[in-house]
């Protein structure tokens, strides 16, 4: 049995220093941190960097007020956002793509994708990938991580559970995509005065101010204030700003610099607690092939759009076009606020 003992204590050590290496080099140990895409608790995430292959940087990132904000200037939309976080939180792999097509695979992504950085502290990213286009079936989408500052070799299909679509677009690097379509985030606990001048007919302007007790008190066109409304309906009128946006962005508009050049319909001018001035100018948008409703109710051909408006918005940075349906909340005449409510049967 003493003879025994050296060959098996070699037999132990052999087992040992295979049975370690098969498990630090196990498929499931090297494919783990090669396709642990997901951060499962978003309470961590500080900042995400998006990143295509044009060179283009998206940096989304919450301000001191807990804002998500887009490259530090402009306030991110809550639906990309959610999109976006969704897709980090909830996508999973569905499998290693299949070796006779990882070349493809690889030369596809390098062509096109998005470098996604998400960090959870610090100046270095938990997570770093890129993610590439649409399976065949468009129901998975090729990423493959980055490990140690370089590309792993084997890219993944990812997806996420019960969901059939793709997550590119999710993590798209272009940055009016991720800018918000809302133009005032504000109601009647943060205004302190609003001014809606008519252009086409100054006496259905009106002005409204916070006066020192809280209350708000409205004037006409002459600034006259005689009369008052309940106060109700100043603040229900008030709090309809927190629900105005813009339909689609036209900054690159080729029409712009002529629709500026012409007289506005309206200008609302409002100010917040904190005495930060947000102004709209509304102007009068041109029939086109898209216009719905071409003629009036005794069919004589109309001169503008009813159902859209252009707006140039974020003090002069922003030209969009609105929908009338959306805008004619804050839209009112200042005669609106004396009119009794109409009772429905």
């Amino acid at each position: 049995m003493k003879k025994l003992w050296p060959y098996l204590i070699v037999v132990l050590v052999l087992g040992g220093a295979l049975g370690y290496f098969l498990y630090t080099n196990a498929p499931s140990t090297i494919e783990k941190k090669e396709s642990d895409f997901a951060i499962k608790d978003l309470k961590t995430v500080t900042r995400v960097l998006l990143t295509n292959e044009k060179g283009c940087r998206i940096e989304l990132k919450k301000n001191d007020k807990e804002v998500w904000m887009v490259n530090g200037g402009y306030e991110a939309g809550d639906e990309p956002l959610s999109l976006l976080f969704s897709a980090i939180q909830k996508m999973t792999v569905r499998g290693p793509v299949p070796l006779n097509g990882i070349d493809n695979v690889l030369r596809e992504l390098l062509k096109k994708h998005s470098r996604v950085e998400v960090f959870t502290s610090g100046d270095k990213p938990e997570k770093v990938y890129y993610v590439g286009g649409p399976t065949l079936d468009d129901k998975g989408t090729y990423m493959i991580m980055e490990v140690d500052g370089k590309m792993a070799k084997q890219p993944y299909i990812t997806y996420i559970q019960g969901l059939n679509a793709y997550l590119t677009s999710r993590f798209n690097a272009d940055s009016m995509y991720w800018r918000t379509r809302w133009v005032y985030r504000n109601t009647s606990a943060n205004i302190r005065s609003v001014a809606v001048e008519y252009k086409d007919d100054s006496t259905q302007s009106f002005y409204i101010n916070k006066k020192e007790d809280g209350q708000f008190a409205i004037e006409n066109y002459k600034h006259e204030a005689a009369l008052q409304p309940k106060q109700s309906y100043i603040e229900q009128y008030l709090d309809f700003f927190g629900q105005v946006s813009v339909e689609a962005f036209k900054n690159n508009y080729a029409g712009k610099d002529s629709i500026l050049q012409t007289q506005p319909f309206c200008v609302i001018t409002l100010v917040d607690n904190e005495g930060v001035l947000h102004r709209s100018v509304l102007y009068h948008a041109p029939i086109t092939d898209a216009s719905r409703v071409l003629a009036d109710e005794q069919g004589r051909p109309l001169n503008f759009d009813i159902e859209h408006f252009y707006a140039q918005y974020n003090n002069g940075r922003d030209f969009a076009i609105v929908q009338y349906y959306v805008w004619n909340k804050v839209l009112r005449q200042y005669q609106d606020f004396f009119r009794k409510p109409v009772k429905r049967p």
